[in-house]
């Protein structure tokens, strides 16, 4: 899952600096990654989340790491864990 989530997150993060027709395939592609490895290991991780080095999802069913997220280096998650903002404004 979190190879699968670095693969994506380098699309992501290179579509910051392509044309707009780019940007939007290597984002549509990036999203579509994730959500093939949501699907396989039942892992959810955004592709514009911030992941460290050595991190370890023990047990990663139901995990859920949002774009807003950032896991530090050496980090160790349970499953069940949710990382990432509420959706409010404010």
């Amino acid at each position: 899952s979190l190879v699968c989530h670095r693969v994506a997150r380098r699309a992501w993060t290179s579509s910051s600096s392509s044309s707009s027709g780019r940007k939007k395939s290597r984002r549509l592609a990036a999203m579509y990654l994730q959500s093939r490895a949501s699907a396989a290991f039942g892992v959810d991780i955004h592709p514009g989340a911030s992941i460290g080095a050595g991190v370890m999802i023990d047990h990663a069913t139901g995990v859920v790491i949002g774009e807003t997220a950032r896991v530090g280096d050496g980090c160790t998650l349970l499953h069940g864990c949710t990382l990432g903002g509420t959706g409010k404004d404010g």
